[in-house]
């Protein structure tokens, strides 16, 4: 049930949740804006039938994609408005000193994701790492965040342990945010395996503070925030420890790759800019709440499409 005095909706999600709040405003003189948190194709994958999902979209008055490629993926049929705003990003105090070692002598590669291999690979890095580490004795691999899947903990921990770097590899620990940010500074490359993403902060957060970054080139997310052979790496073939490890050997092995790479990663704070975003989204919310009657009710398959959401939304 939707409060009367509400007067319009911003839904931020993916189609599942869409397909919630545009049943509870059926009905409703309420314009709705759906904003788009993940890769289109993955929002899709997440309804039993993920062709609803640009059926669902049809039906908003604006919606909102968080890179400009998914913008493509607006049905044919939508007469709204589109937007393309990124996630802002802040100008660090420090920039990472990508050339030179820590005090303690040592280079890190820092990955920050919750371990969970369906989708952030961490398996794939540690296998990528193992082929590279005795070549590169004074590198050592971090990754950070939440422990999502005991058993992907587990089986990350049999492969450190059976790759012998069970003194270079840490895992298994989240940091604050301060304390995460330090880690970023105090490190020299960024590597995210994972095999999809929607516009990752965490890489966002490396690249401003000028660090290189590797990730898959058939990744969504990160295929569009790292620039191959500008501020990053795009190795080919999803989850091939050997292709990554190749961009990391190159990159570990030029001192000169990542400081021109880590000067051009910096860039991103510009394009991010929290003034800016900030301002893109005033200009999208004072659009949409000028906007009076919702589209939904005057288009033509909105029952049948409202039908369908129901049936979607029913218990198997």
């Amino acid at each position: 049930m939707v409060d009367e005095g509400i007067t319009h909706v911003v839904v931020m999600d993916a189609s599942p949740v869409f397909a919630q709040f545009l049943l509870a405003t059926e009905g409703l003189n309420v314009p709705i804006l759906l904003s788009e948190h993940f890769e289109p194709s993955r929002s899709a994958m997440q309804l039993k039938d993920p062709s609803l999902r640009e059926k669902i979209l049809s039906l908003a008055d604006g919606i909102h994609f968080l890179l400009p490629s998914y913008s493509a993926s607006k049905p044919k049929s939508f007469n709204g408005r589109s937007f393309v705003i990124e996630n802002s990003v802040g100008k660090p105090e420090r920039l990472a000193n990508v050339t030179v070692s820590n005090r303690n002598g040592r280079f890190s590669l820092i990955n920050v994701a919750r371990l969970h291999f369906w989708q952030k690979r961490q398996d794939v890095l540690v296998k990528a790492f193992a082929r590279i580490a005795d070549k590169h004795p004074m590198w050592d691999l971090k990754l950070w965040g939440d422990v999502h899947n005991k058993k992907d903990y587990d089986k990350l921990s049999n492969l450190v342990s059976d790759s012998g770097l069970t003194s270079r590899v840490f895992f298994g620990k989240s940091l604050g945010h301060s304390e995460l940010l330090e880690e970023i500074q105090n490190s020299h490359l960024f590597v995210i395996p994972s095999d999809f993403e929607g516009s990752p902060i965490s890489l966002a957060e490396a690249l401003v503070h000028g660090l290189p970054a590797v990730g898959f080139s058939e990744c969504p997310g990160v295929n569009e925030v790292i620039r191959h052979g500008y501020n990053g790496f795009l190795a080919l073939g999803l989850g091939d420890p050997k292709s990554l490890s190749e961009c990391l050997d190159i990159l570990i092995r030029s001192t000169r790759l990542r400081s021109e790479f880590s000067a051009n990663a910096a860039t991103l704070s510009d394009v991010r800019a929290p003034s800016k975003i900030m301002s893109d989204w005033e200009t999208l919310l004072a659009w949409f709440t000028s906007t009076k009657k919702p589209l939904r009710n005057s288009h033509p398959d909105a029952k049948r499409i409202l039908l369908s959401t129901k049936q979607e939304l029913l218990p198997d």
